[in-house]
């Protein structure tokens, strides 16, 4: 099934969700400033449309809208979007809870999470991971927030390439819900090699990294195990 063709067979049946409305946790005007769509933000969103179209896809699905600011620049580039967020305010395609997406096995191309799982309790994150990998063809773009602080170098002597370095210090204290984030990785209590091992339970990764100019977001880009 399409992206078309599930928005379509969802309307009969209305929206779908595990999370009560009461449990939103950002507000949709929080999205529409300059606050949030920070330069560095920016520098994400660029990495996720990148991301996405170095795929060429015949379609994607984006969860977690935002702005909408990666799904309208995808749209203008020629590749057909799906929004799916279980915020109905933000107006997605499809109210959907990441957990329980309401598509046909391998319905996308590409599916893109960005700065999504963290929202959820760290013990729903590997079923988020399992319906995204269900849903997907070909590859999946993720990202996260780290809880460590980090620090980068770039270097660029023209006419080469710019060179860039990120370090990432130990993290001494653990992480606890502040509201909006129920984990981040690398705090003591959400290290790096459990949150890596949980993707890798259901993707096979391909590549991550480090945003240089945004080092609080770490991509994983990877095909689905299923």
């Amino acid at each position: 099934m399409g992206a078309e063709e599930a928005r379509h067979e969802l309307e009969p049946h209305g929206p779908r969700s595990l999370m009560p409305q009461d449990a939103i946790q950002v507000p949709a005007a929080h999205y529409d400033s300059l606050s949030y769509d920070s330069r560095e933000r920016w520098m994400s969103y660029w990495h996720q449309a990148h991301e996405v179209l170095q795929v060429r896809p015949d379609d994607c699905l984006e969860i977690g809208v935002g702005n909408g600011t990666v799904s309208r620049y995808l749209r203008a580039s020629g590749v057909p979007v799906t929004s799916a967020d279980f915020d109905e305010a933000l107006k997605p395609d499809v109210v959907a809870d990441v957990r329980d997406l309401p598509f046909e096995d391998r319905a996308f191309d590409v599916v893109l999470c960005a700065e999504v799982l963290e929202h959820l309790p760290f013990d729903d994150v590997p079923r988020a991971l399992h319906e995204v990998a269900r849903v997907t063809r070909r590859r999946a773009v993720f990202s996260i927030p780290i809880f460590t602080r980090a620090f980068w170098l770039s270097v660029r002597l023209p006419p080469f390439r710019a060179l860039r370095w990120t370090w990432h210090l130990p993290a001494r204290r653990r992480f606890s819900f502040d509201g909006q984030h129920y984990w981040e990785m690398g705090a003591r209590n959400y290290p790096w090699r459990v949150v890596l091992a949980t993707f890798e339970r259901s993707f096979v990764l391909q590549s991550q990294y480090v945003v240089p100019e945004n080092p609080y977001h770490y991509f994983l880009i990877g095909e689905p195990r299923l």
